[in-house]
């Protein structure tokens, strides 16, 4: 996803890999692993839930 916009803005310099490096630093502070897990398994039971109805 980060990637994906990017690209769309990109104009092809040697700093593509830095600024995406950049990004996901930042997103990693902001969203810490434990929640990011977390939100991980509420995805998988809330799919499953909608699977079994």
């Amino acid at each position: 996803c980060i990637m994906a916009s990017h690209v769309n803005n990109s104009n092809g310099t040697e700093d593509d890999g830095l600024d995406i490096r950049k990004t996901l630093q930042l997103a990693n502070k902001l969203l810490p692993f434990d929640e990011g897990e977390f939100l991980d398994n509420v995805n998988v039971l809330l799919k499953d839930n909608r699977s079994n109805d």
